[in-house]
């Protein structure tokens, strides 16, 4: 206990030198025992300590060993950076592509990186994320799946006395409504999205609220919370709360503003500006399509396939109504609902989990390029520095001071082009939130943990890739290097041209995943756009009684061809109902039509006859089906036959009265469902939407003619409209992005190898150096000369097209099966793809090809 603390006295040991050591610790154990009697053991190791830290000084050090060995390696490293700015100073092309490479490599792989941390970071704030899941329903029959996240808004309040471990629940759905704003210049109509929810939301999801009561905010029907942004833009700097927004709906004629929520993050992928409460009450024994979402907060380690399995059991006594019983139901947990691209809503934003785990492996092949670059043109540049090695080994340098050269400035290299990668994204980054359509929030350069990842990450590649180029000058003999022959340079070659295979064999994969891409993009619209898109516009009407006056009113306009009222115009959103036959095993999805809508989109009737104006006029009973629903019918001639709909919707009676030509009115992505067509002049129930047919010219009047219509029949609502082949892109958005994407990372592929080859051009020019000089000597021409590089460069290439066919094959082929109706990889379009990386890598290879040929054969004998 009275002897001095024994680390900083082992401290001193190493560090000072030992003609000094007894004479320094003798002075301060003795200043360290009075001390002790003065003051106590701490305070007296406590000064023992300081003094040691304050006794080092470079005169206690000089002559210790270790001292020496710290001395000697600073002074080496020094050496070494100062070698690699000046071989960097001495090659300057060569450095300059090394660090273009290496910058444009890191700054797209970083650019995939946000965008990947950005989706993985997405609904991070919410707290027990684990416990709270998206209940939904699906049925299947032998030839279909139908997957539903709209749950019966019903179901939610019983829920809760199911079981125990359904801690709390919310039912969501989202609206665009109406906002009426008069002011001293008249009436202004804005469409905004109002998100509709239980009092319970706030348990769930606890967005903070900067004014209000979150427990009590949402429990009158006539209240409404606003966001920030949305508080700021209708009332300036004056207190919303209290006032009232004048938006009709579903019986409510205004709401008054109970409280302010603070703007939501940018990362969440449940996105309103209006929030409002959802009050309505529902029959458990009604059925049909709905928009509700049924989020549940369940218990800490709720067994949930045992709850699940419960719902299931409890929920055909809740309700006589068949229809509900053929459903079976899901949990989905809501980590996972960004990633549910099968049960989609409008409330949640949803990205393809395949498409960012396929961004994740091309970051890593972009970066994987680079390095391959890097090692490449490296070893091409050590060869030239044969008699700097060769004199350094003759005056003692050793394997090991070699390759800590060649690794210190590789990791200079990587370091320095990390700065300028981050400089690139900072100005590609607009254009790639452009190319996919979306914002990304993550900020990068605020996340010190991010960054450090990314430095940690280049460190390692570093290392990585100048073992190679540092292995390969560490083991040449120097007699042969201070004699300018490069002896064993075959040794290793097939490494190097084994990386430049790999990087066309990844290069090419890229060319051919980008040229079907955009075949099958191509395929879809041809396949779905069986109709004139660009002259039909869609419109949504929404809730009114003047569908019939405002459909006469626009058949009046001269560029007005046709309009037809439906639920389901195609390449959308579909508003049916949903039915199962007990005659045969299907789903059947109901959609309501009007006389014209078979004649506007002009679609083909097989057989029997479409609704017409006689329909309408003597109200006849009859459906339409489609061919897929027809094949299902076992009666060879379904027409004048009886509906197989009776079961669940008696009100289709009558027989069947017409067969249509299948089309799309979904997603490509599925196959074409049995569907029945009823005609209805209002739409029932359902949200309606007229399909306008315009002509070509003109169409800025023509559009003027409409909204004047729309203002004059419906003025309580905003005219928002869109172009039928608009919305069909909508539905293949995400591989027209993919297509964008990939479009970019092939060039920036292509471009990587290019440089490449370019290293191993360079190297087989530098190793054949005397060969050719000899070869021109003897009479070659510079054609022969060019060939002889140039056709062991090609043959590589060639290999690596042979090797990414079959790969590139079976992955798109993997991809085309998420296409219901796709298109098809062709000879010819392979062809096309591996001429495109032949020619590429011939004109790369040429440039230094000729520059070698012309060259002066003495140079390269004069030491011969």
């Amino acid at each position: 206990m009275n002897n001095p603390p024994k680390l900083p006295a082992k401290i001193l040991r190493f560090f000072c030198a030992d003609h000094r050591i007894e004479e320094l610790e003798g002075d301060l154990y003795e200043e360290y025992t009075e001390n002790l009697a003065a003051h106590g053991h701490k305070k007296a190791a406590r000064i023992y300590t300081w003094t040691i830290a304050k006794s080092f000084r470079h005169y206690l050090f000089d002559y210790h060993p270790n001292s020496y060995k710290l001395s000697y390696h600073n002074m080496m490293f020094k050496h070494y950076l100062k070698t690699a700015f000046r071989g960097m100073k001495n090659s300057k092309s060569i450095t300059a592509i090394n660090l273009f490479g290496l910058s444009v490599g890191i700054a797209i792989s970083l650019l995939i990186t946000l965008f990947v941390a950005d989706q993985y970071l997405m609904d991070d704030f919410i707290p027990d994320k684990d416990r709270i899941v998206r209940i939904e329903r699906f049925s299947e029959t032998s030839i279909s799946q139908a997957f539903d996240a709209g749950m019966h808004p019903g179901y939610g309040p019983v829920l809760l006395d199911i079981s125990p471990q359904i801690e709390s629940f919310t039912r969501l759905a989202k609206y665009n409504i109406t906002i009426r704003l008069e002011d001293e210049d008249g009436l202004t109509l804005v469409k905004e999205p109002f998100l509709f929810a239980d009092s319970t939301f706030f348990e769930i999801f606890p967005f903070e609220l900067v004014k209000g009561n979150p427990k009590t905010a949402l429990s009158d029907k006539k209240n409404i919370l606003l966001t920030e942004s949305m508080a700021e833009k209708y009332f300036g700097s004056e207190d919303p709360i209290g006032k009232t927004i004048n938006a009709p709906f579903r019986g409510r004629s205004f709401f008054q503003v109970a409280g302010i929520i603070k703007d939501l993050p940018d990362n969440s992928s449940m996105q309103f500006g209006f929030l409002a409460p959802a009050t309505d009450s529902y029959s458990l024994n009604s059925q049909g399509f709905s928009p509700w979402l049924l989020i549940l907060k369940l218990a800490p380690n709720t067994n949930k396939p045992d709850l699940l399995a419960q719902i299931e059991r409890e929920i055909p006594k809740l309700t006589s109504n068949e229809y509900h019983h053929r459903f079976s139901y899901n949990f989905t947990n809501f980590a996972d609902i960004k990633y549910n691209t099968v049960t989609t809503d409008n409330v949640f934003a949803v990205m393809n989990k395949n498409i960012i785990e396929l961004f994740i492996i091309v970051a890593a092949l972009i970066l994987l390029l680079a390095s391959i670059n890097y090692v490449n043109l490296t070893a091409a540049r050590a060869l030239q520095r044969g008699q700097e090695a060769g004199i350094r080994k003759v005056i003692g340098a050793g394997r090991g001071s070699f390759k800590s050269q060649f690794l210190t400035e590789s990791l200079i290299l990587w370091w320095l082009s990390l700065p300028l990668a981050i400089i690139i994204v900072q100005a590609l980054l607009p254009t790639f939130e452009q190319i996919i359509d979306k914002p990304v929030y993550f900020e990068y350069l605020q996340s010190a943990s991010f960054l450090l990842a990314i430095f940690g990450i280049i460190t390692l590649l570093g290392l990585f890739s100048g073992l190679y180029p540092a292995f390969i000058i560490s083991r040449f003999k120097f007699t042969d290097f201070l004699k300018g022959k490069l002896s064993g340079t075959h040794k290793g070659g097939w490494f190097r041209k084994g990386l430049v295979v790999l990087q066309f064999t990844i290069s090419v994969i890229l060319v051919i995943a980008t040229f079907v891409v955009q075949r099958q993009i191509s395929y879809m619209q041809e396949r779905t756009m069986s109709f004139q898109g660009d002259q039909i516009i869609v419109t949504d009407i929404g809730f009114t009684d003047q569908f019939t006056p405002y459909k006469n009113a626009l058949e009046q306009i001269p560029s007005i061809s046709n309009v037809s009222l439906t639920s389901s115009p195609p390449g959308g959103e579909v508003a049916a109902g949903r039915s199962f036959s007990k005659t045969f095993d299907a789903t059947i999805t109901i959609h309501e039509i009007d006389e014209n809508y078979i004649s506007l989109l002009d679609l083909e009737m097989v057989s029997g006859q479409a609704f017409s104006v006689d329909t309408k006029d003597t109200n006849a009973d009859g459906i339409i089906i489609n061919e897929t629903l027809a094949k299902l019918i076992e009666t060879k001639n379904p027409l004048n036959s009886q509906t197989p709909l009776n079961e669940t919707y008696p009100e289709l009676g009558g027989s069947i009265r017409g067969i249509v030509k299948d089309f799309h009115i979904e997603s490509p992505h599925v196959s074409i469902k049995p569907m029945v067509f009823n005609y209805s002049e209002q739409t029932g129930n359902q949200i309606a939407r007229s399909m306008i047919k315009i002509n070509s010219e003109n169409i800025s009047e023509t559009l003027a003619n409409i909204e004047a219509t729309w203002k004059k029949f419906i003025p309580n609502s905003v005219l928002s409209f869109r172009f039928l082949d608009a919305r069909f892109e909508q539905l293949y958005t995400t591989e027209v992005k993919l297509g964008r994407v990939f479009g970019v990372l092939t060039t920036v592929a292509i471009l990587i190898s290019c440089l490449g080859l370019y290293g191993l051009i360079t190297y087989l020019a530098e190793a054949k150096f005397q060969e050719i000089g000899i070869r021109k000597v003897l009479g070659a021409s510079s054609k022969q000369i060019i060939w002889l590089l140039t056709k062991q460069v090609q043959s590589l290439v060639l290999i690596a097209c042979i090797l990414a066919i079959p790969i590139a094959y079976y992955g798109i082929s993997e991809w085309l099966t998420g296409f219901a109706y796709r298109t098809t990889i062709s000879i010819p379009l392979i062809a096309t793809c591996a001429i495109i990386a032949l020619m590429i890598s011939g004109l790369t290879v040429l440039f230094k090809s000729v520059k070698a040929a012309n060259g002066n054969p003495v140079n390269a004998l004069r030491n011969e």
